[in-house]
């Protein structure tokens, strides 16, 4: 069934999925990429246009807040402005398809979204791509969701409400979405990250996340005429170290609660071999010893081959924000509440096997922010695709909230 915020909801994600926000985990910038800007700037504009007091800052944040007249606690929405690295996010070109029918939805260059997938979507409106790049769903959903409310806040609260704070963030994708928060722009009791898959999900456990970065060093030599007991091969040493990971422990076999480790980018030549992972896992007793583990394998292999033949460093990357969140109840009541009254049957509560900024604003600046559905799905791949009936129920959760907070009890 169609809502009133499907016209704008559409504009909206269309119009932003056409802005290439993709984030670089190999920069050292912040942002990691100027073209996060691109969406940030667009976004104070049509954030100050709408009435709202909003600025971008030097490292890529867009604040923005809008007065109420409520003398009530301020309450605050996040989603990201970047897109994931690893697939092709330039020249994004979204399809609308109104009024699914049900099937496969086939795109270009033999990409087919199954109906495995869309059995719940008959009669929505889908928005994909032409199966050649990222949609952006994951979060330009959230931001379309955020935006959405805003302007029906602005057009028919009359100020009815306290204040009401949005931030959009440059580089969660890679663990950065926090690194330059700035907590005096967001003076908030409580918030919402808007950046979860499907719809009905209120998100409040993360994993404990750290990154290793693994170097191996080569002693290298003619491989024919020289080879023989001199040659260390780097590339093989990082396969050994791969080949090491108990194959019970990685993403392919691991779901629930279950943690694991993800080789995710190898390289080298005769000199040196680079291998990234990421280490996950639901408790901080189980992150470290998984960390131990890589430790003792990098101290087996410089015993085997050398002292500094193979180098690691390891970064954290986001804390589990359950512990906070178990502090401040009421804001998962709320969250709840908003959810239901937006015809959400039975919110559910899963684990994120996966981050969020949520965990670094409720644990670090102590702000406890749970994450919701957006209505994304097949998120990271060239079958990302987003429903229109679940992002009017985003855009609906946000509005409760605002109620909820300032204390009102009709619609």
């Amino acid at each position: 069934m169609a809502t009133k915020f499907d016209k704008a909801l559409i504009e909206r994600l269309v119009r932003y999925a056409k802005v290439d926000t993709q984030s670089d985990e190999n920069s050292n910038t912040g942002p990691s990429t100027e073209i996060q800007k691109d969406l940030g700037i667009l976004l104070t504009k049509e954030l100050t246009d709408l009435g709202l007091e909003a600025k971008m800052d030097e490292y890529g944040y867009v604040y923005g807040r809008l007065k109420g007249k409520l003398d009530v606690p301020a309450i605050g929405f996040v989603a990201h402005l970047d897109t994931a690295p690893g697939v092709l996010a330039e020249n994004v070109k979204p399809r609308v398809l109104e009024n699914y029918s049900g099937g496969n939805i086939e795109l270009e260059d033999n990409v087919v979204i199954p109906e495995s997938d869309l059995s719940d979507f008959v009669g929505d409106t889908i928005i994909t791509t032409d199966g050649k790049t990222l949609l952006g769903a994951d979060d330009k959903a959230g931001i379309s969701a955020i935006m959405t409310a805003v302007e029906e806040l602005m057009k028919e609260w009359n100020g009815k409400h306290g204040d009401v704070y949005v931030m959009f963030n440059p580089d969660e994708e890679i663990g950065k979405g926090t690194q330059n928060f700035n907590p005096e722009k967001f003076p908030v009791k409580a918030a919402y990250t808007l950046d979860g898959v499907g719809a009905g999900e209120i998100e409040s456990e993360t994993f404990y996340a750290a990154k290793a970065s693994v170097t191996f060093i080569g002693k290298p030599t003619h491989p024919g005429q020289d080879g023989y007991q001199k040659l260390l091969n780097p590339i093989t040493l990082a396969s050994n170290f791969e080949a090491a990971i108990p194959a019970t422990e990685r993403p392919e076999t691991t779901k629930d609660r279950f943690g694991f480790y993800y080789p995710y980018t190898v390289s080298g030549n005769p000199e040196k071999a680079q291998m990234d992972l990421l280490v996950r896992d639901f408790d901080k007793d189980g992150l470290d010893s998984k960390v131990a583990f890589l430790e003792s394998l990098v101290k087996s292999m410089n015993s085997a081959h050398g002292e500094g033949s193979v180098l690691i460093d390891i970064e954290d990357q986001y804390p589990n924000m359950k512990a906070m969140l178990d502090k401040h109840p009421e804001v998962l009541q709320i969250a709840t509440n908003a959810l239901k009254e937006a015809g959400v049957t039975e919110p559910n509560y899963p684990p994120i096997r996966g981050g969020t900024d949520g965990a670094m604003l409720s644990v670090k600046f102590e702000i406890p922010t749970p994450n919701i559905s957006t209505g994304m799905h097949n998120i990271h791949s060239v079958k990302e695709f987003a429903s229109i009936k679940e992002m009017a129920i985003a855009t609906n959760f946000v509005l409760n909230v605002v109620k909820a907070y300032a204390g009102r009890g009709d619609s």
